[in-house]
């Protein structure tokens, strides 16, 4: 049983699929034989100070698939960002995407934004529903239609979450 604060600070990431994979199914498979992996936010950065915030509020990231139908939310705990002289643990596929974008592994570590989360729990609707945008107050399950990649949340209950 994990418990997420009342207006506590989140982050809300969509993953886009990358060719074959199901990224967040690999990200889970990745955390499911490791106990905790860091990803990758390229493009549009999060503020430090939000992610500050998040961490210090004991706060998570929302992670949500790309697909319309059959969405699901999990809840993720931010344990840091930004890694230093840690072993970066990453979901396999992430190779190829790297490949694919003409990245260099060491330019992700200098120029994009690392997460290290160290949960990985599925939310059910009611649970999803309790995270709210900071800018509109809106449900994250309202923002499907959404075009962002990521947004900021806070959640609007105490809520405890199981591991399923």
């Amino acid at each position: 049983m994990y418990t997420i604060n009342k207006d506590s600070k989140h982050l809300f990431l969509r993953l886009s699929n990358f060719f074959e994979y199901d990224s967040v199914e690999e990200t889970k498979k990745s955390f499911a034989k490791n106990g905790y992996i860091w990803i990758l936010k390229t493009g549009r950065k999060p503020s430090n100070e939000f992610l500050d915030d998040v961490i210090n509020s004991n706060g998570g990231i929302i992670l949500s698939n790309s697909s319309r139908k059959n969405k699901k939310y999990y809840y993720c705990k931010l344990d840091t960002y930004n890694p230093r002289n840690e072993k970066i643990v990453y979901p396999s596929y992430y190779d190829e995407y790297l490949q694919y974008e003409n990245y260099s592994f060491n330019e992700t570590i200098k120029n994009e934004t690392w997460l290290k989360i160290s949960s990985f729990i599925e939310l059910t609707e009611n649970e999803a529903e309790q995270f709210l945008t900071i800018k509109s107050n809106r449900k994250i399950t309202e923002c499907i239609q959404s075009r962002a990649v990521y947004m900021y949340l806070y959640c609007n209950n105490i809520l405890k979450v199981k591991e399923k």
